[in-house]
């Protein structure tokens, strides 16, 4: 089960809510491996990801796929948000063009 960043939030309040308490009544040693294991199970995050050339061809088509729907995604709420001239051109391994290019919207 995946859960979310928000979701995890008011445990980890929890988890620190608990150890005050904890403090008071256990050795300095014992709370501090408690509270390393629940920031460690609470807080950690995807990790450090190495930026390379993904070896399995088929892996690697969808990662494109993917983080090129999502480049484009951000290109256009940018341009929306922000009303700026947003241009992006992607050309894939095998030479297939993918583009946006915002409407110019100049005020009248």
């Amino acid at each position: 089960m995946i859960r979310g960043f928000i979701s995890e939030r008011p445990r980890i309040f929890e988890a620190h809510a608990l150890l005050s308490t904890f403090d008071s009544t256990r050795s300095s040693h014992a709370c501090q491996n408690l509270r390393l294991a629940i920031l460690t199970s609470y807080e950690m995050g995807r990790g450090k990801m190495v930026i390379r050339r993904i070896d399995n061809s088929t892996s690697r088509q969808v990662t494109f796929s993917k983080r090129r729907s999502g480049l484009l995604k951000k290109a256009k709420e940018l341009s929306i948000l922000c009303d700026a001239e947003v241009g992006v051109i992607i050309f894939s391994s095998t030479g297939k063009l993918y583009d946006f290019a915002s409407n110019s919207r100049s005020a009248s």
